[in-house]
């Protein structure tokens, strides 16, 4: 009896003393909280307002014993042919990854386009590919065997070993809907990358169950991670924050930093590589953090990682008494040479 509508944007109206419905009043997207534009109700409709739309909500860490379990189902989507697949055999090479989970798939994808939105901004228009993967992943079934699901991008290095870790600290309460927000809030979509998209079973069951209302109400024109998002936002799903599960960092150097349990983006194989053999101690001699890699970590390290400034030099300490020199005597000043036998001269005799 909330009187709340699913999705942003709606808000449940009354139309007359007997009737009452959702009726979009905004149209995305949303710049803060301003929309794109505002929508009048219908013609005729009383117009009294019961409740908007809902809101993402922070699942509570359970204090009980009741706690969800780790075990992990890990998804990839490759695009076949590209350099991908050469980052999906380093991963299968060394056991990381995906291949590191209780079980494991790789589905195939398809080349995403670009969406230019009115306000000039540019988004990946992936969703509609992700749409029918995660159908793959319904019609498969081997995520209700498994805790979790995480669905990771092939450039992205992750180790399932932290990930439960980090889960176990998170506390989440079993049998509950959660999605967990990856990183900082600054990045994008509030701190939930599509990197790594780490799912509670009920939370993708949820979502299996209803695709087709969010395809419908949501639309395909974004990122897949900003449609899921929403999506589990309007199905009720909450959610739980660990700003340390992934680091969003080109620069292989921040590998080093153990505190995350994914790092992303590399896309190169040597760049994947360097990262990994870093991350695990295999580079016993990495390169050095700058400030620049610092200023991108949360609040909870970034001094611990900060390259604290080099110091002057101290001044050269005084010498040692015994190695003074005595002050040098002073200088006589000679008369000129000869000057003793000058004869004195005569005055002048008066004329």
């Amino acid at each position: 009896n909330l009187k709340l509508c699913c999705n942003r944007g709606f808000q449940c109206t009354r139309k007359n003393k007997y009737w009452s419905a959702c009726v979009q009043v905004e149209e995305g997207p949303w710049a803060g909280e301003n929309p794109k534009a505002r929508i009048p109700l219908p013609h005729g409709w009383n117009g009294t307002v019961l409740g908007r739309w809902r809101e993402e909500y922070e699942v509570k860490a359970s204090p009980s014993a009741t706690l969800a379990g780790t075990t992990l189902f890990c998804f990839m989507a490759i695009l076949p042919g590209s350099p991908e697949e050469a980052l999906v055999q380093a991963a299968e090479t060394r056991k990381a990854g995906i291949f590191g989970c209780e079980a494991h798939a790789i589905y195939h994808s398809t080349k995403a386009t670009y969406h230019m939105w009115d306000s000039g901004q540019k988004t990946l228009v992936n969703t509609g590919t992700f749409v029918k993967i995660w159908d793959h992943v319904k019609r498969d079934g081997i995520h209700l065997k498994h805790d979790w699901t995480i669905k990771v991008d092939a450039d992205c290095i992750f180790f399932p070993a932290r990930l439960r870790e980090h889960l176990v600290r998170l506390k989440p309460p079993a049998y509950t809907r959660i999605y967990v927000k990856n990183t900082m809030p600054r990045f994008t979509n509030g701190g939930f990358l599509g990197a790594i998209e780490i799912l509670s079973k009920t939370a993708v069951e949820t979502y299996l169950d209803n695709a087709a209302s969010c395809v419908k109400y949501i639309g395909l024109k974004s990122g897949e991670d900003g449609y899921l998002k929403d999506c589990m936002d309007a199905l009720g799903v909450g959610y739980l924050r660990d700003e340390l599960m992934m680091n969003p960092s080109p620069n292989p150097a921040a590998c080093q930093i153990k505190e995350f349990a994914a790092y992303h983006p590399f896309k190169l194989p040597a760049l994947w590589t360097q990262c990994y053999d870093i991350a695990v101690g295999n580079n016993r001699q990495p390169p050095a953090l700058t400030v620049g890699d610092s200023n991108l970590l949360p609040d909870a390290i970034r001094d611990k990682y900060t390259p604290k400034a080099t110091p002057p030099p101290p001044p050269p300490p005084p010498p040692h008494p015994s190695q003074q020199h005595p002050p040098a005597p002073p200088v006589e000043r000679l008369p000129p040479p000869h000057a003793e036998l000058a004869a004195p001269v005569a005055p002048a005799a008066p004329a």
